[in-house]
């Protein structure tokens, strides 16, 4: 059963590491995006990309805000400035920094929440493709090596699945005997 785990984690991973090169690839290119997406709606699956469609426009309003944000100071010569209108810039500038500070620390906040929701709903859609569209036959020459490592690692999980399961129910038949 341990072993079984171990090689079920192992293949997991592989899948999960497709995942990015999936979703980047269905982002870029409008044609496999369609016919992953005919291949899972024919599963009864709904839009598998609405998630990621929704999170990609999150991440990039975060990026522009974070562009935007670049404060304007007003540009003031020195030298016709009193002693008191040099605090009052400095304490200005003290102040926007913090405020600076404060929308940056935020925007981090929101960012790494859509970068993991993002990559959780990636793995999903890694996950379907080794698991339910690998009897599919893709026509796209970039998909088509994606499909095939995801499946391949998709059939090995069904498989280490299987047996993790059996090994657990007879240890389970077992452990009365002990």
């Amino acid at each position: 059963a341990v072993q079984a785990g171990k090689e079920k984690a192992a293949r997991q991973a592989e899948i999960e590491k497709l995942a990015p090169e999936i979703a980047k690839l269905a982002a870029k290119d409008v044609n496999v995006k369609k016919e992953l997406k005919i291949a899972s709606e024919l599963l009864g699956h709904k839009d598998i990309f609405s998630e990621l469609e929704t999170l990609e426009r999150e991440l990039s309003q975060i990026a522009r805000e974070r562009s935007s944000s670049g404060g304007s100071q007003k540009e003031v010569d020195p030298s016709k400035t009193g002693f008191f209108q040099k605090l009052k810039l400095a304490a200005e500038a003290a102040a926007a920094g913090i405020a600076n500070t404060a929308k940056e620390a935020q925007l981090k906040l929101r960012e790494s929440s859509a970068t993991f929701k993002y990559e959780a709903a990636s793995k999903q859609l890694a996950l379907l493709l080794a698991r339910e569209l690998r009897e599919r036959d893709f026509t796209n020459a970039r998909l088509v090596p994606l499909t095939k490592k995801a499946a391949a690692a998709g059939v090995a999980l069904e498989h280490w699945t299987a047996e993790e399961t059996s090994a657990l129910k007879e240890m389970e038949r077992y452990a009365p005997l002990a």
